[in-house]
């Protein structure tokens, strides 16, 4: 299918970069997800029994990715 618009070069230049982006926030994603999981792991053995300490100190760490 064609599209023959004028505005066709702007669209065509905005849709390239959909793939890149979506690639890109995928691995930050679980590159994110796999750091907050080794810090919470980390933290385990430094602060055992205070979990909401782990917990938000993991997370701040994992979206700062």
């Amino acid at each position: 299918m064609s599209f023959s618009s004028p505005n066709a070069p702007a669209f065509a230049i905005l849709l390239s970069t959909t793939p890149r982006l979506f690639i890109a926030g995928l691995i930050s994603y679980m590159l994110g997800n796999i750091l907050n999981s080794k810090v919470l792991v980390k933290l385990k053995e430094r602060y055992n029994d205070q979990l909401f300490v782990r917990c938000i100190l993991s997370t701040v760490i994992g979206e700062t990715v």
